[in-house]
């Protein structure tokens, strides 16, 4: 998880968008810290795009390009 905080403030945008979307899909898990991990992923990535002035992908983008276990999840 170093690795992903370390990079993803220098990410081009598409590429930040879909580690929260991989990151919010994986956060589904069953595993609680897992979950947790993915959860506090999904904050950083929106705050992040935030600053930027992106929108935040909605529940049908995740559903339909999210990866469970993708890059940028935990």
């Amino acid at each position: 998880m170093t690795d992903v905080l370390a990079a993803y403030q220098t990410l081009e945008t598409s590429e930040l968008k879909q580690w929260y979307m991989n990151a919010y899909e994986t956060k589904s898990c069953l595993g609680h810290k897992k979950h947790d991990r993915n959860l506090r992923l999904t904050i950083l990535y929106r705050e992040e795009l935030e600053k930027r002035g992106e929108a935040i992908p909605s529940r049908e983008d995740i559903d339909k390009y999210g990866k469970f276990n993708g890059e940028g999840s935990s």
